[in-house]
């Protein structure tokens, strides 16, 4: 849950840093800023689920059981999915889609994932490698 909490912080936080300050797209919304920021929260809040929830899937241990390069695969995947998403239903600070445009929105769709999945896999090295797990002793040897 650690995970999920700061990695969705942590994307947010890009979100706003690079639309709101960087960019300044945030003049361009037409209704109030406060539910678009409740809005965004709650987004970031299900995006950070997904990647947790993709970080600790199976089919990811054919690739790298290693917590940072899992998160940084899981974040590639998502962010990448998430432009797509985005994209496709027409959520989109600029009015005119010129490839150049798309090309940077994706990379920085996938930067913001990257850096959630980077979150996630700290969280998950800090608390499953860092802490020693009690070591279960085998049936047999404990009635001995």
């Amino acid at each position: 849950m650690l995970g999920w909490i700061f990695s969705s912080i942590v994307m947010f936080a890009l979100s706003y840093l690079w639309h709101g300050i960087i960019l300044n797209d945030y003049e361009l919304i037409r209704y109030p800023m406060g539910i678009y920021l409740v809005s965004a929260g709650v987004v970031y809040l299900v995006i950070g689920f997904l990647l947790n929830r993709i970080f600790i899937a199976e089919f990811l241990d054919r690739y790298t059981q290693k917590a940072l390069p899992r998160g940084l695969f899981t974040g590639i995947g998502l962010g990448i999915i998430v432009y797509m998403v985005a994209l496709v239903i027409g959520v989109a600070f600029t009015k005119s889609l010129e490839l150049k445009y798309m090309a940077l929105d994706a990379f920085w769709q996938t930067i913001e994932q990257c850096a959630g999945g980077l979150v996630v896999g700290l969280v998950y090295m800090l608390v499953f490698e860092f802490i020693p797990q009690p070591i279960e002793e085998d049936n047999e040897s404990s009635h001995k």
